[in-house]
């Protein structure tokens, strides 16, 4: 479609050459419109971006979750297995210790490249909390607009009833 073929048949006449140009134009136009199509078809829109950062968020503060209940289990065990040893008067199992600090250390690692993480990932001030400040302005002009209507009302109703007399 791209191409006119090796060269071992070619168009010798004024209008061969001219349907042969038009041919090759038409052929590098449509391919080009079919790339731009796939293009399109396999790139994300904005709501699907949104929805796999909100989904990658959610992810992430699981893992986050997931490694400071391990972090607090053995920072706990640790503690006890201190206290233990100190009730003996001498710290006998040094090495199993040192073993569960450095894992507790580990996994404290963990948790702060996971936090690190999250917020390079998702700045503070992202369009979901812009989002979240619009709703919350609206919900308070909405409640101001019903205490307005209210008050409306009791003035009318206190006119109505001084015509009424």
């Amino acid at each position: 479609m791209t191409t006119v073929g090796f060269g071992d048949f070619y168009p010798s006449s004024l209008m061969g050459r001219i349907i042969g140009l038009i041919s090759s134009l038409i052929g590098v136009f449509l391919m080009s419109m079919l790339v731009v199509t796939l293009t399109n078809l396999l790139d994300l829109g904005q709501h699907e971006r949104n929805l796999f950062m909100i989904t990658e968020k959610v992810h992430l503060d699981f893992e986050k979750q997931k490694i400071s209940y391990s972090m607090l289990r053995k920072y706990m065990k640790l503690a006890s297995n201190y206290k233990k040893e100190e009730k003996k008067g001498i710290l006998a199992n040094k090495n199993a210790l040192r073993n569960q600090k450095y894992d507790f250390l580990y996994d404290y690692y963990l948790f702060q490249v996971n936090k690190t993480k999250i917020e390079s990932t998702y700045p503070p001030y992202s369009i979901f909390d812009a989002i979240n400040e619009n709703l919350n302005l609206l919900e308070e002009e909405f409640q101001a607009l019903e205490t307005r209507q209210s008050e409306t009302g009791a003035l009318l109703d206190k006119i109505s009833g001084k015509m009424k007399l």
